[in-house]
């Protein structure tokens, strides 16, 4: 048996990650934390051909957060969609889980508590008749990821790793903006970046690092700023340190 680091991975309601862009993500964590470093991926949920795969739970709804100034162009504010705007922000920042409280409902949403939907990893039944469920048990060591409705967390992020919770470490991951038509002038698109899984990833396993390990180079996969596509290079002082991370278990 060998190190491995294992992902759960879950849709919740609202989300709009689709399998497609899912498998960039999961290419994406393979490129960078995979080939790099040589960490052994691997993921609990899979379909019948082995392939990473969403699984379905009922939560946590994530409704809107707030929009920080300057993310929508003057210009395109009078044509953005009004659901941007109504009601209250959403409760989830990103920070220690601890600190959320426990009797917070996310305004709008399904009554349960975040916080306990942030605890909750169920995993798949065994089934002989069903290859897949023999690895389909989650474990405390897992890492767990939640895609969220959104479209932004409270603080104005798409992306926060991670939750500490008492099952295991969560990330959370939040629809982006959609694209508003300005007649005239032209789209403002903003796109969720398929290097978002492994950014968060990445601090998930620099955790003990200042700022949980983000820098200021713009081609690193853990730059401090908005990524681009050539954001996905990792250096071997990172791998050295996220080598160390408590959260690889014996696959």
């Amino acid at each position: 048996m060998a190190p491995c680091i294992v992902f759960d991975v879950y849709k919740a309601p609202g989300s709009n990650i689709t399998p497609q862009e899912f498998s960039r993500h999961v290419a994406q964590v393979h490129r960078v934390w995979g080939d790099q470093c040589n960490f052994d991926i691997r993921w609990r949920f899979q379909d019948s051909q082995g392939r990473p795969r969403l699984q379905d739970i009922g939560g946590p709804i994530v409704t809107h957060g707030l929009i920080p100034d300057g993310l929508i162009p003057p210009e395109a504010l009078p044509f953005a969609p009004p659901e941007l705007f109504e009601g209250p922000p959403n409760v989830l920042v990103c920070g220690d889980y601890n600190a959320l409280p426990d009797n917070v409902l996310n305004p709008g949403s399904d009554p349960s508590y975040i916080k306990q939907w942030l605890n909750y990893r169920p995993g798949i039944p065994f089934d002989p008749n069903i290859p897949q469920s023999r690895f389909g048990q989650t474990r405390p060591l897992d890492i767990a990821v939640y895609y969220v409705q959104g479209p932004l967390l409270g603080d104005g992020s798409l992306g926060c790793g991670g939750y500490y919770t008492p099952s295991g470490p969560a990330i959370v991951i939040a629809n982006n903006l959609p694209t508003i038509n300005v007649p005239n002038v032209g789209e403002f698109t903003f796109p969720r970046t398929d290097l978002i899984l492994a950014h968060e990833f990445g601090h998930v396993l620099l955790q003990g690092l200042p700022e949980a390990g983000h820098v200021d180079d713009v081609n690193n996969i853990m730059f401090r700023g908005l990524l681009t596509a050539n954001s996905f290079r990792v250096t071997p002082d990172q791998c050295n340190e996220a080598r160390k991370s408590q959260y690889f278990q014996e696959c």
